[in-house]
């Protein structure tokens, strides 16, 4: 990863576990629907993450990183879900399972 992503990098894997997780277990809980919650709106929450996407291939733009693999299993498990149907998130786990170092890990985990 360039010098230049570094800052991106830390923020995009703080957002997951501080940010991300929380909200998410808010409206899975629904905790959300009756009062804000400290971990902000979950609707915002969302799109932050599809603007990022947006902006790809990857979440620090043009460059593959271990917030790929947090992010595309997130993706993965929430898409048609908790997150609302959206090209950029199609287009990033579909890009994000053809690597060769994902399909090995696949082949791994299914022995």
């Amino acid at each position: 990863m360039s010098e230049s992503k570094r800052a991106d990098y830390v923020r995009w894997l703080f957002f997951y576990p501080s940010i991300l997780e929380p909200v998410a277990a808010a409206r899975l809980r629904g905790w959300d629907k009756e009062q804000k919650t400290g971990f902000g709106n979950f609707e915002e929450v969302e799109k932050t993450i599809a603007r990022g996407l947006e902006a790809g291939p990857y979440i620090l733009g043009d460059e593959f990183s271990a917030a790929d693999v947090l992010y595309c299993s997130t993706c993965q498990f929430f898409k048609g879900n908790l997150f609302p149907a959206r090209k950029c998130y199609d287009d990033y786990v579909a890009r994000l399972i053809e690597r060769p170092a994902y399909i090995r890990a696949l082949a791994k985990d299914n022995g």
